[in-house]
């Protein structure tokens, strides 16, 4: 039974099974609906940042939209004040970000901060980067300016000073036509991050 319990999530959430899509999204409603209500703790303010990057120029992607409304409305259930950002390109992505991590600042020391990014993912070197939607160029020095540096995004928040921030990377590794040279990795995955903030996940 938990198997089949578990295949039936895999289906709702990950787009696998055999459900008609207009099923899956009503029992993503219901899923979300029924999720208990978690109020902040007294002096506890929760913020939370979802990107849903899809409509890439060179190559989209099919899933990241649903997995960010998936969770866009998941959170408010658990209390946190929700601002989304769908498709972003350069400006939006790295105002979005600058702008998210000044509400947390404002927020005060009692703030929560979450972050979710959907979308392409690009590792140069020891670098990981997000890709905003706009991206075509097929030289880093070019793309460059465009480019979200993940150690950017986590300095950002780290600035702000929340109680406590969690970040949650749901990056594709392939990444569009023209950073394939660029964005070879490790079988593992990801290069490592430096070591986040206490108080950071």
């Amino acid at each position: 039974i938990r198997k089949q319990g578990e295949e039936a999530m895999a289906g709702r959430f990950f787009g696998a099974g055999t459900a008609p899509a207009a099923d899956t999204a009503e029992q993503e409603e219901r899923d979300a609906g029924a999720l208990p209500s978690q109020p902040p703790a007294e002096g506890e303010k929760r913020l939370a940042l979802v990107i849903g990057n899809a409509s890439y120029v060179a190559e989209p992607l099919a899933n990241a939209a649903t997995d960010a409304n998936l969770i866009g409305r998941v959170l408010p259930a658990l209390g946190f004040e929700t601002a989304r950002i769908e498709d972003a390109d350069a400006e939006a992505l790295r105002s979005g970000v600058i702008g998210f991590a000044n509400a947390v600042a404002l927020a005060g020391p009692g703030a929560v901060a979450f972050v979710y990014y959907a979308g392409h993912g690009i590792q140069v070197g020891d670098a990981n980067y997000l890709l905003p939607v706009d991206v075509t160029a097929a030289g880093l020095a070019t793309a460059e300016p465009k480019l979200m540096a993940l150690s950017q995004l986590i300095a950002l928040l780290s600035a702000a000073r929340p109680k406590a921030a969690a970040l949650i990377i749901d990056a594709c590794r392939n990444a569009p036509p023209g950073f394939q040279p660029l964005s070879a990795s490790p079988s593992g995955g990801q290069a490592a991050t430096d070591r986040p903030p206490d108080g950071m996940l």
